[in-house]
């Protein structure tokens, strides 16, 4: 694609992500269908699999259209970095954890450093945040703790109270994994999930917004929590 292209695409992407438009998306994809040699080109695929991966559909299409995409992306152009991440986020979406986490991991290698510096530090903690998670669906406890304890020294040190972002995948996803498994996980482990479940508590009662929108994810970690046994320790981050 030409330089051209590319910035008419870019502010056509800040236009749709702007207004959530569902058209905006298909006219994106309609201007990259007409790009010459489109079958060859890998930014011509990214781009299309980032239209379909932002425009999901209940029915799961654009999702699967995405994802074929982005590895095309991939295939035709290995440095084609945004693809990765991309790939990272979609078979997270379709639960293949092992596989997200190591597109993910494959993109923070090379880039972490970048983000921060580009002041997208949120998106290197959404990455971490989401290893963690696919961690835990993959019932890899200890190197669910170990992602957690990273994940939370970066959210602390690089974006507490942003309001770009907040971690609505870990919230949710431990507090149906305490709901439905809690109690069938071994004594040592229930007390780490413990002390998470802390702090997730005081993560979300923080913001009176959060706390609203996430009352049954609160409701849930308090109500497996509910012998919980204070210790001091809990309150270091």
């Amino acid at each position: 694609m030409k330089k051209k292209e590319i910035s008419h695409i870019e502010s056509l992407f800040q236009e749709a992500d702007y207004s959530s438009n569902s058209e905006l998306y298909n006219q994106i994809i309609h201007v990259l269908n007409e790009v010459p040699n489109k079958e060859q080109d890998a930014l011509v695929e990214y781009y299309k699999g980032l239209a379909y991966y932002l425009n999901l559909d209940e029915e799961g299409f654009y999702i699967e259209a995405a994802l074929g995409h982005m590895k095309n992306a991939i295939k035709l152009d290995h440095s084609v970095l945004q693809a990765k991440l991309y790939l990272g986020y979609i078979y997270f979406d379709l639960h293949k954890s092992k596989t997200s986490t190591e597109y993910f991991k494959d993109f923070i290698k090379t880039n972490a450093e970048e983000l921060i510096n580009n002041n997208q530090a949120w998106r290197l903690v959404n990455i971490l945040e989401l290893i963690t998670v696919s961690c835990l669906r993959q019932n890899h406890y200890k190197a669910f703790f170990q992602y957690y304890n990273n994940w939370k020294i970066l959210y602390y040190s690089l974006i507490k109270g942003d309001d770009f972002y907040f971690p609505k995948d870990l919230i949710m996803n431990v507090a149906d994994f305490l709901n439905e498994k809690g109690e069938s996980v071994s004594k040592n482990s229930q007390d780490e999930f413990k002390k998470v479940s802390f702090e997730l508590i005081r993560l979300i009662k923080e913001s009176d917004v959060y706390e609203d929108l996430y009352k049954e994810e609160l409701e849930n970690l308090q109500n497996w929590d509910g012998h919980f046994q204070f210790n001091k320790s809990y309150l270091k981050v």
